[in-house]
């Protein structure tokens, strides 16, 4: 069994090369396996539905279902025994012991969930490349107000590429810094880390002893503002891909900090139209 989260079911399929098994797709709505439990997608309701949809024991011989570990906490095992027939299993956490796993070598090392250095980064370049397609709209944003302001097109269009390279690389501090630098960082919510980041970059980005901003200080407010809530908000991203959260913690979470984040981001637009103005 797994999730219709495309980067999970093809390593999983990689995984069962050669080997004579089914697997049976649950919708989580394109979520991966673990956050889909803890928000009820991959759920015992689903499975039981997509068993019976897909006429699973006219398929196979025998009852047992081989579920990812992180599914459990979604999926009650003995309502899917009770009313589809079916015994659940847990496998591995990771789909490439799944053939040890078959073949009983199963170890405790098997069913720990490590989050390290490399594994971190290992989610970092889809997070970056995902944010970065945002990148055009922030220049349309600050040529539409140079334009506003009196700069004509091309000037406008060069300042407005000069402003966002604070942009790009709040987007590095927030998808590939910060995950590096999570077992380091002061905080357990994962966005009041990243405002300190976010913080600490913008000091040091507009400190005219180390990098020459020669913008106004509306200007340099409002970019701060800005720079401080985009680090925090890629930060919060990563609070459904580690070890370090759990799922009452991240709704707790996502209660306190939107609210402040969408004060910054307004605050901090209208510093910049004030400023421009």
């Amino acid at each position: 069994m797994t999730s219709n989260y495309k980067l999970t079911f093809d390593e999983l399929r990689k995984n069962l090369d050669r080997l004579d098994v089914w697997i049976l797709v649950l919708d989580t709505k394109g979520i991966n396996v673990w956050c889909a439990a803890g928000k009820g997608t991959f759920s015992t309701e689903e499975l039981i539905y997509r068993i019976k949809k897909h006429k699973i024991d006219k398929l196979v011989t025998h009852k047992n279902l081989i579920l990812p570990q992180l599914s459990a906490p979604g999926v009650s095992s003995y309502k899917v025994t009770k009313y589809v027939g079916f015994k659940i299993n847990y496998g591995p956490v990771k789909a490439r012991d799944i053939n040890k796993f078959l073949n009983n070598k199963m170890t405790k090392d098997m069913r720990k969930v490590t989050f390290n250095l490399k594994e971190r980064l290992l989610v970092t370049p889809l997070e970056f490349v995902y944010s970065v397609k945002y990148i055009p709209f922030i220049i349309l944003f600050f040529l539409f107000l140079n334009i506003l302001s009196g700069s004509s097109l091309i000037d406008g269009l060069k300042d407005s590429i000069i402003n966002i390279v604070p942009y790009i690389g709040a987007i590095f501090i927030g998808t590939i810094l910060f995950p590096m630098l999570i077992p380091i960082l002061p905080f357990r919510i994962f966005s009041f880390n990243g405002i300190l980041l976010g913080i600490i970059y913008s000091v040091l980005l507009f400190n005219n002893r180390l990098i020459i901003y020669d913008k106004p200080f509306l200007w340099i407010i409002g970019n701060s503002l800005l720079l401080i809530s985009i680090i925090a908000y890629l930060a919060m991203n990563f609070t459904g891909s580690t070890t370090f959260t759990s799922h009452s913690g991240v709704r707790r979470e996502t209660i306190i900090t939107i609210p402040i984040l969408l004060l910054l981001v307004l605050s901090g637009i209208i510093l910049i139209i004030l400023n421009a103005f």
